[in-house]
């Protein structure tokens, strides 16, 4: 009996080892699942927050490519005033060298008409009277043709120049409306762009309050889900212990009758052997003496009443051993019940 509860005992052991091992290997298997799980959410949010990324960075670059075309669209308005500008200067600077050489004309011609009346003066004095007017009239003659000569170059001159005028100014006035509609494009091109931007980012906000509205909600189902997990795993815990309890005492009160009846039993079997020893010497030498057990004299009364040392003796190992098996047998049951009950925790937990 000691031999079969050996081999029950080491059975035991490894089934529980087996279960142990069993156990550790799920949990390796878990925490490497939920590591890789990890890993590839971590990887999921670095390319959504790389795509992002580059979708701010091509809006960028677009909005940056809108301000460089403006900006040299603002640079060549300016080049077109700069050259209008340069344009008057020169017109008034040619005017202003027209009016210079005229007045030197005017000069020359004040002088020369001074001269020539001198000359008339001198001519008057001599006697040659008829041919300095003569001369006289000729030479008016020569200054009314270049006079009327000089005026025609003024009248062409100036047409041009009245012409270059006008054209540069209407060169100005279009190049104004395409600075003015290129500004206007501009703003409404820049106004475009604010709104969308405005647009895209309210959008972004919405979708980032929607995602935090569900990871709000599915967090709260998720704790609602583990507190009634806890509650109802708590009452299997508490079923459970009930259960072990009421089967601990069950069997407590099995082993305690069972130790009852051995001891009456065995009691039973030591008194018909007793007897069946004193039969068998009184049988044997056909009277009632006395006889020696353990240095203690017993006579077929003492045997037949219990009162021999011997038999007590015998009786208190046997009932001792039997209860050394019983409580060897509830121990290994309650060590079976808990190694069942914390079976799915490690020993430092």
């Amino acid at each position: 009996q000691k031999h079969s509860m050996t081999s029950q005992t080491r059975r035991r052991q490894s089934i529980n080892r087996r279960r142990r091992l069993r156990k550790q290997r799920n949990r390796k298997i878990i925490i490497v699942a939920v590591f890789i799980a990890c890993v590839g959410i971590w990887y999921w949010s670095r390319y959504k927050a790389n795509l992002e990324k580059q979708t701010i960075d091509e809006e960028d670059q677009k909005r940056l490519f809108e301000e460089q075309r403006f900006r040299e669209l603002m640079e060549e308005q300016e080049k077109l005033k700069r050259e209008a500008a340069e344009k008057e200067a020169k017109l008034a600077a040619f005017k202003k060298k027209q009016e210079q050489e005229k007045m030197k004309m005017e000069k020359e011609r004040i002088e020369k008409k001074r001269e020539i009346e001198r000359k008339k003066v001198e001519a008057q004095k001599a006697k040659k009277e008829k041919a300095e007017r003569t001369k006289i009239e000729a030479e008016k003659a020569k200054l009314e043709a270049e006079k009327k000569k000089m005026e025609e170059l003024r009248v062409a001159e100036e047409a041009r120049l009245a012409a270059e005028l006008e054209e540069i100014r209407k060169i100005a006035r279009l190049a104004q409306e395409e600075a003015e509609k290129m500004a206007k494009e501009a703003a409404e091109l820049k106004a475009k762009i604010e709104a969308e931007e405005r647009a895209r980012l309210k959008k972004i906000e919405e979708e980032k309050e929607a995602k935090l509205a569900e990871e709000r909600r599915i967090l709260a189902e998720e704790q609602r889900m583990l507190a009634e997990e806890k509650r109802k795993h708590e009452e299997k815990l508490a079923e459970e212990k009930r259960i072990r309890e009421k089967k601990k005492a069950e069997e407590k009160r099995q082993a305690e009758i069972k130790a009852e009846q051995n001891r009456r039993k065995n009691a039973e079997l030591l008194n018909q052997r007793n007897l069946e020893q004193a039969n068998n010497l009184l049988i044997a030498q056909g009277a009632v003496p006395d006889f020696v057990v353990n240095d203690k004299k017993c006579n077929f009364w003492d045997a037949l009443f219990h009162n021999c040392q011997t038999n007590y003796t015998d009786f208190d190992k046997l009932l001792e051993e039997k209860r050394n098996l019983v409580a060897e047998d509830v121990h290994i049951r309650e060590e079976e019940a808990i190694l069942r009950f914390f079976g799915g925790f490690s020993e430092a937990q």
